[in-house]
């Protein structure tokens, strides 16, 4: 289940990419082990997204899935 493509209410386009509406920034969060991991808060979302990768492919290697929603 954690392999998946960014959901269709996705609105960064961008897995594990949030926007923080009160300060306009985007955070940056990946599920391991069954608990959410803060990756920090970024200006851009490609920023935020190039965190996410980072942390997928240090935890699933090879197997993981960050591509963004085309």
């Amino acid at each position: 289940m954690h392999n998946r493509a960014p959901g269709r209410n996705n609105t960064t386009g961008f897995k594990g990419v949030y926007l923080v509406r009160s300060t306009g920034r985007f955070k940056a969060s990946i599920r391991l082990a069954g608990k959410h991991t803060y990756l920090g808060t970024f200006d851009t979302k490609e920023e935020a997204s190039k965190a996410y990768e980072e942390a997928a492919n240090d935890h699933w290697g090879e197997f993981a899935l960050h591509r963004s929603r085309a």
